[in-house]
């Protein structure tokens, strides 16, 4: 047995993002200005064709999406039991679009009872966070 736990990650999507700043989009659009295609203007730059693109409509950066830091656990002995958890039989693992991390036990179908003090232990540490179950298939 697989359990899964979202986490949302205190980093922005702005970090996260190749950012330049506004001296560099200019000189960018100098380039362009001058005749050169988007093709040789990012081979030269190394900046992306979608991103000169935008800055012809728009040269500041947006506004960055901060998520909140998720804080202190909300239960200590929950967070303290998880933490036995994930030292034992537990790994992190990076979302696939890099917005947080899971929190995974795996738990053999012996110990039942193992499965649902998890559940509960994380619903107590983070009731924000969802969780999942899933079943691994026999190799």
């Amino acid at each position: 047995m697989d359990l899964r736990f979202s986490c949302v990650s205190s980093r922005s999507l702005a970090q996260t993002a190749h950012m330049y700043d506004i001296s560099t989009r200019e000189r960018a659009l100098a380039l362009l200005g001058q005749g050169h295609s988007l093709n040789s203007v990012s081979r030269e730059t190394g900046i992306s064709r979608a991103a000169l693109r935008s800055w012809q409509t728009r040269l500041e950066p947006l506004p960055g999406i901060t998520a909140p830091a998720p804080g202190p656990p909300a239960d200590d002995q929950a967070y303290a039991y998880l933490l036995g958890l994930y030292l034992g039989d537990g790994c992190l693992s990076a979302h696939p679009r890099g917005t947080g991390h899971y929190l995974r036990i795996a738990c053999a179908d012996a110990w039942p009872g193992l499965i649902r003090l998890c559940r509960e232990a994380m619903a107590k540490v983070r009731p924000e966070s969802a969780s999942s179950q899933s079943r691994r298939r026999a190799t």
